[in-house]
């Protein structure tokens, strides 16, 4: 490992990464040892990457790094598990998703538990060293402080978001959620309802840029608001997107536009053609029939 752990007698890396997992959109900060901010890309953490010359980890990890002088690169179990990057089944990094997302596996920090002497912080920064014996993340040492030792005490945070955290003791528990199984379904459930009651998806990721700020959003939520209702002001923004071209080609194109011939791969696509033939004008009585599909 590059990043200056004990042991590996190697020098401490030139740039360290840190990530802002408590927003909407993860946001990579690339530091150098002056804890200088480089930015919000992180393209300098790749090519560090690929030279081997790069560490990862939350903020315990880099204000451990720091402390220590370089000498120590480390996280707790409660600190990566929120980087949703770890296996909390198997207690290490998920090497499936970090092959997924091109993350290289020497970039993590080893895992320890929460109680480990993690060293000592360099005497230079408070006269003395101070030994260091716990790294624990923000809502985990909630549950401490409340003193929610026993399998099935909770801990219920109102903050930056709503936070359930349950003690389940020496038992781990998956999350199931009752969304939907397959991507069909959205059909169903948009047809289930005659419009979306004035619900508006907003999608924040059709421009090409690298903007840490863009962001989706739903518009027009009600309390009657279902997931029925969220399904399918989605699938109409993508219809509205189809729309939005259709006018530019119409502009641009000049020529009166009969028919719109497509592939229809999947049952919610349907919904999809139907909208945008009513949005571009191209709608008669029957707006499935001006498509040519083929399953």
């Amino acid at each position: 490992m590059p990043c200056g752990q004990p042991g590996s007698g190697a020098a401490p890396a030139l740039y360290v990464v840190g990530v802002d997992v408590g927003s909407t959109t993860v946001k990579c900060h690339v530091y150098d040892r002056a804890a200088a901010v480089r930015g919000s890309s992180c393209r300098k953490a790749d090519e560090a990457a690929k030279k081997n010359d790069c560490c990862f980890g939350t903020v315990d990890t880099w204000l451990l790094y720091r402390l220590t002088k370089g000498s120590v690169f480390a996280t707790d179990y409660s600190n990566a598990s929120s980087t949703g990057v770890f296996e909390p089944f198997t207690k290490c990094w998920n090497p499936t998703l970090c092959n997924l997302l091109s993350i290289p596996m020497s970039i993590y920090p080893p895992v320890k538990d929460t109680s480990f002497n993690f060293g000592s912080a360099d005497s230079e920064i408070f006269g003395v060293p101070i030994p260091i014996t716990a790294l624990v993340a923000d809502q985990q040492s909630a549950m401490f402080g409340e003193c929610c030792f026993q399998p099935g005490d909770v801990k219920l945070t109102m903050g930056t978001g709503g936070f359930w955290d349950v003690n389940t003791g020496g038992n781990l528990f998956a999350s199931h959620r009752d969304l939907f199984t397959n991507v069909d379904e959205t059909a169903k459930m948009a047809r289930s309802i005659v419009d979306s009651q004035g619900v508006c998806f907003v999608p924040g990721f059709q421009v090409s840029a690298n903007d840490p700020y863009l962001s989706a959003s739903f518009m027009g939520l009600k309390p009657t608001t279902t997931r029925n209702h969220l399904v399918r002001a989605i699938l109409e923004s993508v219809a509205f997107r189809n729309k939005q071209l259709f006018d530019i080609i119409v502009k641009k194109v000049r020529i009166p536009l009969q028919a719109v011939r497509t592939i229809k791969e999947s049952t919610e696509k349907a919904v999809v053609f139907c909208v945008t033939a009513v949005c571009s004008g191209l709608y008669r009585d029957d707006p499935s029939a001006l498509w040519s599909t083929r399953v």
